[in-house]
């Protein structure tokens, strides 16, 4: 190779032209055509460089052809094969002539190749140069002009730097060429996507990722539903990487390719990228040949839209068929494909912002980024119709370009009721791609359950005989379902429009023959006029709920007519919460869920027993239901008029028994006490209920609520069965004991007994619950003589004594809690002691403690450096001074305990009328301005001091919670604790490690405190100290 092998750039001009060809290839045909230039024309090739080669003799007669001066003309760059026989021929002299006039006049890009030769004879014409040109100057004469010109060619192009094949292989020349070329070819080349909105740091968000210049290889994933854009984000980040790759390749289209024609048909359009041939039928040898091909090579690989585990078995398995640096880009709609292969990153896409759909959609319909005024409604209803999904935006876009406003008004109309055919097919990919159960639970979610709680959903699901835990991952995985941060499934607009399409499918016409009804006005048609079919397996309706009382809710009901079932004898669900209507035919035997919420019927008609039903809703009814075999959940909440439980000693299998606010019920039948298969027993509020029965032996049971069943004086004796049991709600109860037998519910980790004012004391038997980690004892005073009892409950992790110290003399006493070793929150609120009474210091792993409306409350007690959130709001009598130390100490404990702490995070809200002194940086206003120092700094504490408006000393209806800025921008991710508004002055109180906002090219920093909006608290002075290792020092030779 010459003394530069970097190919010279070029001018401004090569870059601004538009070029047919990428390459033209000038060589002498007798020298290389065979060997050389072939192979070199197919590693342009793979690398997706169009090449011209004269494979068509355009060589006629002693001229050129004008064809082939029209080649070298719209050529970016040109390969010039200089030969020992190169010069010989004067057709490859004048193609070097009119090369060299197209890089002066057109900027195009020269490299030579000095295959065989030495660049120096080359320049001077010497050796088989000088006889080649005595030839020519024999028929053309010494002083032809055509002679000259040669010459000049020649050693014009021998004094650009080059490459020779002088010390190394062909193969790694070839090579060497091929990538030169492409790094500087890719950028040049105009993008294959224009006119893109939004996706800018999409794209860099993908490329942040990938580790460009790392060794390792990486699985890159970008998964989203479809239409999403997750094609067009990978192609613009193949486009702006490809150049720092050996080997590149956009494999389109994969899932399309493989039902087509195979998976062995998508290795061999990779292979014959990379060969130049694909000489295999058979997906092993496919697999084979491709890590063969790039295991020694850096490679930029997109797997386009891939949809099964096998297509990247067999086109990317494993990270050793690729070279060092390689990075594997996959598109998918199944995340789940994406953690098999253990993808480095996996990049959700998400939907446009509102802005940015309406700028795409504008550029579509309009050509522009704003539409006419009269369009401008028109296209914010079909902005919002899209959701942010830009697939659908652009093809409404162009659907609804140079149509009249009446052709809109029409289409948006029919949008209403029929998806685009475009969008329903590409979003329906997903659908195909799911199993048949997995289908019948996406079309049942989409029909019926989108916003609904997920455990609700999977109860009910449950009901008809899904799997459902692994049925809604699979949605999930498949990007067809989310579930919010709240519990609640969520679900595209469109995708939901595309499963109710799907049902409506069916059959267009007759909505007695589909498979679904949702819709009131199908629901009416189809049992009331007895139209019902087979088919039918799902109808649900409880739109109600916007309809409880009025004239509006009544003109709802009367709506509704008789309801018929007869023909429907393939029904699985119904649910008609809030329809009052009577059913005149007998219920489905096939029906596995019955939901009828405000049901007006005395009885409903079920034929006989041999019903499928497992689950029966029946809350806020009046009827009387016969119950089956297989019932498994019954719900009667709320039934005010039930005084008898029905009999369901014929229902084995019930697992759940909800009965709560039942205010008439007053018997417990006895049966039900030694049920087998019952896990959850629900009667709070059965205000009525005195007793449940002597003894209880219910093996299954998990839960059993007795909250608030005022008129329950007495418990039963606990069976040694019971030791499934792990939640007890005895809240609210009359009790005056708790039974000696609560010993043998080993398996209790959480006990209620708040609002207990009759019970005397706690059993010494209560030792016996190793596992109880929750235990309330709050607004229970006279259990506080037995709190010595606790100290055997080692796993105890939360304790509540709000409201049991009633006199401040009580604080005389002491509780030695010192062995709850697991304790982590302690609930003190609402007590009067003037010293909290407990060793809260000896609890070693103690991360919250709340001492709020402590009226007569004068010290803060020593805290363990655990601490991580401390409430004391309104406590009016705190001592502010003696305070200020023990505030100051638990920052400093907190900073030197922080290190092994993953949170990292220390807050307090504490009464106070003034910021502590220990807080030097102290400003008016919401905002403290700091520099970091020089010195080793632990953490940084924070003070924001807040005071009510004089004219609003009102407690809040709602709890508020404020919002810390570091220049700028909120760094604390977690939600803060404590109630922003109270009645009373106090300050908030943060500490934190440097880990949670230190820049290190920053030195200053600015932290705020943003109010709540409609707070009635104003932030008067704030204060900031940077917590260093003297303070901590200084602290520890304090105590001693």
């Amino acid at each position: 190779m010459a003394s530069n092998s970097t190919v010279h750039v070029g001018e401004e001009a090569s870059s601004r032209r538009s070029w047919k060809h990428h390459v033209f290839l000038s060589f002498r045909g007798e020298d290389t055509r065979s060997g050389f230039t072939s192979h070199l024309y197919a590693a342009l090739t793979r690398k997706g460089i169009t090449t011209f080669i004269d494979d068509y003799n355009l060589r006629k007669g002693d001229l050129i052809s004008d064809e082939l001066l029209r080649s070298i003309q719209d050529s970016m760059f040109s390969v010039i094969v200089i030969s020992p026989n190169y010069a010989s021929s004067p057709w490859c002299l004048d193609e070097l002539c009119k090369i060299l006039e197209c890089k002066s006049k057109l900027g195009q890009h020269i490299v030579p190749v000095f295959y065989g030769v030495d660049p120096s004879d080359v320049r001077n014409q010497k050796g088989i140069f000088e006889e080649a040109f005595r030839k020519h100057e024999r028929i053309f004469g010494e002083e032809s002009d055509k002679v000259r010109c040669w010459r000049e060619a020649l050693t014009q192009v021998a004094n650009y730097s080059g490459w020779s094949t002088k010390n190394q292989s062909e193969a790694t020349l070839v090579e060497n060429i091929s990538q030169s070329i492409h790094k500087i070819l890719i950028p040049n080349l105009p993008s294959s996507i224009n006119k893109l909105v939004g996706i800018d740091w999409r794209v860099q968000q993908v490329i942040s990722h990938i580790g460009i210049g790392l060794n390792d290889v990486r699985y890159i994933g970008i998964c989203g539903m479809g239409g999403i854009g997750k094609t067009t984000i990978a192609r613009v980040v193949y486009e702006a990487i490809q150049s720092e790759f050996e080997v590149t390749y956009f494999l389109a289209n994969v899932r399309e390719t493989c039902e087509k024609h195979g998976i062995v048909q998508a290795q061999k359009e990779l292979v014959g990228h990379i060969n130049g041939s694909s000489n295999f039928n058979n997906e092993y040898d496919g697999s084979r040949i491709i890590r063969a091909s790039l295991c020694h090579k850096k490679v930029l690989l997109v797997l386009d839209d891939i949809n099964q585990e096998k297509q990247l078995k067999n086109l990317a398995e494993e990270q050793d068929w690729f070279g060092s640096g390689s990075r594997i880009i996959i598109t998918t709609r199944d995340v789940h494909l994406l953690k098999i292969y253990d993808a480095h990153e996996i990049y959700n896409v998400e939907g446009l912002a509102e802005s940015e759909a309406f700028d795409l959609f504008c550029l579509k319909a309009f050509k522009q980024r704003k539409p006419t005024e009269e369009y401008l409604d028109l296209s914010k209803q079909v902005v919002k119709h899209c959701a942010g999904l830009p697939l659908a935006l652009e093809v409404l876009g162009s659907h609804l370009y140079g149509r009249k406003i009446e052709d809109w008004h029409s289409a948006l109309a029919k949008l209403k009721s029929f998806p685009h055919a475009d969008i329903f097919d590409t979003l329906k990919v997903s659908y195909d791609g799911l199993d048949f159960m997995d289908r019948d639970m996406f079309l049942d979610i989409a029909c019926f359950f989108k916003g609904v709680e997920k455990k609700r959903v999977i109860n009910i699901l449950k009901g008809c005989g899904y799997h459902v835990e692994i049925g809604i991952a699979t949605l999930i995985d498949r990007s067809l379902l989310t579930i919010n941060k709240d519990g609640f499934l969520e679900m595209h607009d469109l995708i939901e429009e595309m499963g109710k399409h799907i049902v409506i499918l069916e059959s267009p016409n007759d909505p007695s023959k589909r498979s679904r009804l949702w819709s009131y006005e199908d629901i009416n048609f189809v049992l009331s006029r007895n139209k019902g079919t087979e088919a039918t397996h799902s109808i649900v309706v409880e739109d109600w709920v916007f309809y409880p009382k009025g004239e509006l809710g009544e003109q709802y009901r009367e709506r509704w007519r008789d309801l018929t079932f007869s023909n429907i004898c393939q029904l699985k669900l119904l649910i008609l919460d809030g329809v009052q209507a009577p059913i005149l035919s007998y219920i489905p035997c096939s029906l596995r869920v019955l939901h009828w919420r405000c049901c007006q019927m005395k009885t409903l008609p079920f034929i006989d027993q041999y019903y499928e039903l497992v689950e029966i809703d029946l809350s806020d009814s009046y009827n009387i239901v016969q119950f089956m075999e297989k019932l498994k959940y019954l719900n009667l909440f709320h039934c005010l008029q039930l005084k008898e439980i029905p009999d369901l000693s014929e229902a084995p299998n019930l697992e759940i028994l909800t009965l709560g606010f039942c205010g008439k019920l007053n018997y417990f039948p006895s049966y039900l006490t030694r049920h087998k298969s019952l896990v959850e027993l629900i009667l709070f509020r059965c205000v009525s209920l005195e007793t449940l029965a002597s003894k209880l032996d219910m093996g299954s049971l998990q839960e059993l609520n007795l909250g608030f069943c005022s008129s329950m004086r007495k418990l039963p004796e606990f069976g040694e069965c019971m030791k499934h049991l792990s939640i007890l709600s005895l809240s609210g109860t009359a009790i005056e004991e708790l039974p000696t037998t609560i010993g043998s519910l080993v398996g209790l980790k959480k006990l209620h007994l708040e609002h207990c004012e009759r019970l005397i004391f706690l059993p010494d038997s209560i030792q016996k619950l190793k596992l109880l980690k929750h235990l309330y004892l709050s607004y229970s005073p006279n259990v506080l003589q037995s709190l010595h009892f606790l100290s055997s409950l080692t796993s105890l992790a939360t304790l509540r004594l709000s409201g049991s110290f009633l006199t401040s003399q009580e604080s005389s006493s002491s509780y030695n809690l010192g062995n709850l070793v697991s304790l982590t929150d302690l609930e003190l609120s609402e007590n009067n002691f003037v010293r909290v009474p407990i060793n809260i210091h000896q609890l070693p792993r103690l991360r919250c403690l709340n001492l709020d409306y402590c009226p007569n409350l004068k010290v803060l007690p020593e805290l363990p450096s655990s601490i991580r959130e401390l409430s004391a709001q309104d406590c009016e009598s705190l001592d502010s001074w003696r305070n200020s130390n023990v505030i100051s100490k638990v920052c400093c404990d907190f900073a030197a305990s922080a290190n092994h702490d993953t949170d990292g995070l220390l807050q307090m809200w504490v009464a106070h009328k003034e910021i502590p002194s220990w807080f030097v940086h102290q400003e008016q206003g919401n905002g403290v301005s700091v520099t970091l120092p020089h010195n080793e700094t632990m953490a940084l504490a924070l003070c924001f001091q807040l005071c009510p408006k004089e004219s609003s000393l009102k407690f809040p209806e709602f709890l508020l919670l404020p919002t810390v800025i570091c220049n700028g921008k909120e760094f604390i991710k977690k939600c803060l604790a404590g109630n922003y508004d109270t009645s009373h002055s106090h300050h908030f109180i943060l500490c934190f490690t440097s880990d949670y906002f230190i820049d290190h090219n920053c030195q200053d920093y600015r932290f705020e405190l943003i109010s709540p909006s409609h707070s009635k608290m104003e932030l008067q002075i704030s204060g900031a100290r940077w917590v260093c290792k003297q303070d901590i020092q200084d602290f520890k030779r304090g105590n001693k």
